[in-house]
């Protein structure tokens, strides 16, 4: 009887965590994504570090795409953010 009742109190215990952490899973991905709607409404999607400045004056590479603009590595062939070779023209569409 015992051990029927510490296996019910793990058993128990497991289900709840595992509750808890769905509900903390969840609300986490909601805040994302709420954020990411206020970003996108109010304009304010464009990261911190994705300032314009001239490869000539520092030492960093700037992503050629109007979207991006993620400062990179002087040495990086690829924009670490977004993916787009660094050496190369981007085609940039309507929407960036």
């Amino acid at each position: 009887m015992f051990v029927a009742d510490i296996t019910l109190v793990w058993i128990g215990g497991i289900l709840v965590v595992g509750f808890l952490g769905f509900f903390v899973v969840a609300i986490a991905s909601l805040s994302r994504l709420f954020s990411f709607v206020f970003r996108v409404i109010t304009g304010m999607s464009r990261p911190a570090n994705a300032a314009r400045v001239p490869a000539a004056e520092s030492n960093v590479r700037a992503c050629p795409r109007p979207r991006c603009g993620y400062l990179n590595h002087p040495e990086a062939r690829y924009c670490a953010r977004c993916g787009s070779p660094l050496d190369a023209e981007v085609e940039v569409d309507h929407y960036g």
